[in-house]
C-alpha cells in the first residue's frame, strides 16, 4: 500500500513504517526576466534522499529526477523493518541534487518522525 505522507509541520515528514512512501521536492527558479518562477529541468541531475539521526546519516535513497523540477524518493515498505529503526524514529531529512558539471544543491530539508 502506498501512502503520501502528510506534513507534520513546515517541511517535516511523518514516515509510516511498513508502508511504501514517496517524498519529493520541486525546484523552481526565478530567472528575473519578469515571468516569475519556472521549473528547473532536473533530467541531467541526480538526487539523493537522506535521513540523519543524532547528526549521523542512517539512510540513503536515490531519487528520480524529471524535467518539471521534481526529485522523487520512492522508499519501499521493507526499508524500515529492522528494530534498529525504533532508536532512529526521528531526526532530519534532506534531498540533495547533483548536477552533471559538479553542481550540488540542497533541494529540500526538514525533520522527520517515524511511526
Amino acid at each position: 500500500m502506498t501512502t503520501i505522507s502528510k506534513d507534520i509541520g513546515r517541511d517535516d515528514l511523518l514516515i509510516h513504517r511498513g508502508c511504501d512512501e514517496r517524498f519529493c521536492s520541486k525546484w523552481m527558479i526565478d530567472n528575473r526576466d519578469g515571468k516569475g518562477y519556472v521549473e528547473k529541468d532536473l533530467r541531467k541531475w541526480t538526487a539523493k534522499f537522506f535521513l540523519y539521526c543524532n547528526n549521523k546519516q542512517v539512510y540513503e535513497q536515490d531519487c528520480i529526477t524529471d524535467s518539471h523540477g521534481y526529485a522523487i524518493a520512492s522508499i519501499p515498505a521493507k526499508a524500515f523493518e529492522d528494530n534498529l529503526w525504533l532508536t532512529r524514529s526521528n531526526g532530519e531529512w534532506k534531498i540533495v541534487g547533483y548536477g552533471d558539471n559538479g553542481e550540488q544543491e540542497w533541494l529540500a530539508w526538514g525533520y522527520y518522525e517515524m511511526v
